[in-house]
Formats: C-alpha cells, structure tokens, sequence
C-alpha cells in the first residue's frame, strides 16, 4: 500500500473524532433514555402500591405484594443511577417487611434486610442509608426478636451517626431490650433452661402461610405507613393502620405543631426513627416515633394553617388527616356562605361520617362562633370497596376537605382546633 499522504491523515482523524462524538452523543441520549424510563417506571410503582394499600389485609396476597415489589426493582434495573433507585430499593424492603410480618414469614423479613444491606452497599450516597441501618436494628428486635444482633446494629448507628437524632433513638430501643431482659429475670425465677419462651408464637409455620394473609400478629395493632397528598387549599396526610385505634390530637405553638397520640397502637418497624419531609404551603414534615410502649405519636410541623379535621375510613382502616390554609380562596368563600344559608340546597352535607358522628365545633377569625351542639343524625354507612378503587377516598377531593367531623378523643367523640392557643398540651420534644 503507498503511504498516506498528510491531506488523508487529517481527514481520517477528523472521520474518527466525528464518530467518537457521535458515539459519546448517542451513549448520551441512551442513559437520559433510560433514566426518563426509570423515572415512568417508578410512577407506576407508586401507584401499584397505592392501590396495594387500598386493599383490605384479607385480600392482600403474595401475589400482589410480589407484582408492586417487581415494580419498583425495574426501576433501578433499568437506571442504576436513576434519581428514584435508591428509593425504590427502600420500597422493596418495605414491602418486604410488610409481606413477611403480614404472612408471618421470616424468610421474607431477612430479604428485607438484605435489601436495607444493599441500599447500604450500593448507594452510599442516599439519604436513606443511616435510617436503612436503624430498620435494620427494628427488624431484629420487633420482627425477629434477635437482640443480640439488634443490638449489634444499633450500636453501629450510635458510632457512625452519633450527632443525628436516630443514634438517640438507638440508644433508647437498647434501652428498652435491657428493660425487657430484667423483667424476664425476675428474682427467684429460672429461666436459663428455656430460651424458646424469647420467641413469638408466629415464627412457628401457620397453617394459613400459602396465598393470603393469616390472622394479624398478637399484642398491639401496628402502624404501618404514612402517605400525604398537597393542592393549593390543603393537605391530607394518611396513617395506615392494621386496625381501628382510638386517638386524641392536639396543637402546641413555637413552633407550630399538630400531633396525634394513637393509644393501644405500635410502630411498624420500617417506620421507626423515620420522618417525611413535604414542604408544601401548609405542611414542612411529618415525624412519627413510639413515645409510650404502648402509643404512637404523629407530629405534623404546620405552618400558614387555620385549623384541621381528621376522621377514621376502614376496610382498610386508616386514620386521614386534613390541615387548610388560613387565607380561603374565592371558590372556598362562595361554598361557605352558602353553606351558612339555611335556604341554600348546597348547604345540605352530601355525605356523612361512616359512623354516628358529633358535628365539630367551628370558629371564624374570632367574630362569630358555630351553635354549641347539633343534632346528631345517622350515617348512611358503606363499607369501603375491596378493588383498586379502595384507596382513592384517602386522596383530596374524595372526601369533604372541611367537614362535620373533628379529631376523636380517646373516649370517641369528635372535636377540632381553630387556634394554637386552644390546645393544653405540654410542649412537644
């Protein structure tokens, strides 16, 4: 072959560098491709899940759990370093956890600690990587009842995150184990010989353990998620419950909170040490902790809010919270002046409360007060639908954003707050 002239170079190397930027360009456009997919992929999931959360317990199976658990791993299949991986991967082990404890099967608990491990090893980065360690801990000891190896883990936490609040709530689950291990140990009992007593009935195989979900776990009814949605006049916050609890709620000032005590109630334990941040107009997070053994407290941090009202759905049951703005828009100010008109036909509730309810106490900026008692009048009760549809009265809009209905005290009668200034419980921590 003749030598190649240094015309012929230089177009050959300029041909290479074109292909190289062509190739650099397409591997370009093919990871915003894939990141765009995992994006859709991961908004799906969300709404498999809401439909999965919609369902009543008894019509939850392993099936479904394993569809909406296929859902979010796609995600990060498709885009490892997808915005939404490293959440997806903590909805698999969410979902794991729930599954097992719901089937009663360990198998499905320790996947999902090797799912929080995988966050932990995979995604160094996330934001969720102190919390995933801290579930680790709860699994263990809530779920498991391995101490020893809770502990282990909660030891982690106080030595890697020691200035966070979660090394603080280490501290306090060991707290609680060495507390449980005294009263075992009671003088003048002996308890040496029968280790099997430290582990629950249900780590037995039951004998419903196939496709749908056995009787819930013994002692007390489980917290088992939060979810919230915004629009420009409110957000509503939902707490999904394994069963119907009684709670009071209350509002304390500087800075502006709202909290709920969930009596007779524990704290599922992928959602111990956790906060939600929503920073919307009204709500900035939603914190949730065990303050009692055996009560559940939810703490709104609110801001530009006038009052809020919550109310109990079952099937499946959670508890939804509503919090409004203080400045109403036209549109609010037309339906409350027509509701104030007795000759108005809007001003006729078009629904009531599933059960027999108390209509609230409602006050206006101070100038006028609401009649001090109304007549009760009897709900048209319906059982909540057991498809997919089930979850949508929990989303705005479904329901009244206002209502007759207030937060119910322990003895369960219905109430709200207008005003910080009403409220006379102690400071919240």
């Amino acid at each position: 072959m003749g030598q190649l002239t240094g015309g012929m170079w230089k177009r050959r190397l300029a041909a290479f560098f074109v292909l190289c930027l062509l190739v650099a360009s397409g591997s370009a456009l093919n990871v915003q491709a894939r990141r765009e997919k995992a994006r859709s992929q991961f908004e799906n999931a969300e709404r498999m899940r809401e439909e999965l959360n919609g369902l009543p317990q008894k019509d939850r199976s392993r099936r479904e759990y394993q569809r909406v658990t296929d859902a979010y791993r796609s995600v990060y299949y498709t885009a490892p370093d997808s915005s939404k991986a490293d959440a997806s991967v903590v909805a698999v082990a969410e979902l794991l956890a729930e599954c097992g404890r719901a089937f009663n099967d360990d198998k499905l608990l320790r996947n999902a600690i090797a799912q929080y491990e995988f966050l932990r090893r995979e995604y160094p980065g996330s934001t969720h990587r102190s919390g995933a360690l801290f579930t680790i801990g709860q699994i263990y000891k809530e779920d498991l009842r391995e101490n020893e190896k809770a502990r282990a883990a909660f030891q982690e936490v106080i030595a890697r995150y020691p200035h966070l609040q979660i090394a603080a709530d280490a501290r306090e689950a060991m707290a609680e184990m060495d507390q449980e291990a005294r009263g075992r140990q009671k003088p003048g009992r002996n308890v040496v010989s029968r280790p099997q007593q430290d582990r629950p009935q249900e780590n037995t195989p039951p004998a419903n353990a196939g496709e749908t979900p056995g009787t819930p776990h013994g002692g007390l009814p489980l917290v088992t998620g939060i979810r919230h949605w915004s629009t420009p006049d409110y957000t509503r916050v939902a707490i999904d419950l394994e069963q119907e609890v009684k709670y009071e709620a209350g509002r304390v000032p500087s800075p502006d909170r709202i909290f709920f005590d969930l009596h007779d109630s524990k704290l599922a334990s992928t959602l111990a040490g956790k906060s939600f941040d929503v920073s919307d107009s009204f709500l900035r997070r939603v914190r949730v902790a065990q303050s009692q053994k055996d009560t559940v407290r939810v703490v709104l941090e609110v801001d530009a809010v006038s009052d809020y009202s919550a109310f109990l759905l079952p099937n499946p049951y959670r508890l939804i919270i509503d919090i409004h703005g203080r400045k109403p828009n036209s549109s609010q100010m037309q339906v409350a002046q027509a509701q104030a008109d007795p000759t108005s036909p809007s001003s006729t509730p078009a629904s009531q409360t599933p059960s027999q309810t108390r209509v609230a106490r409602v006050e206006g900026d101070g100038e006028q007060k609401a009649k001090k008692s109304q007549e009760k009048s009897q709900a048209n009760v319906q059982n909540g639908p057991s498809s997919a549809s089930a979850a949508q009265p929990d989303r705005p809009g479904a329901l009244p954003a206002k209502g007759e209905i207030g937060p119910r005290m322990a003895d369960g009668s219905f109430f709200s707050h207008s005003h910080p200034e009403e409220s006379t419980k102690a400071e919240i921590a």
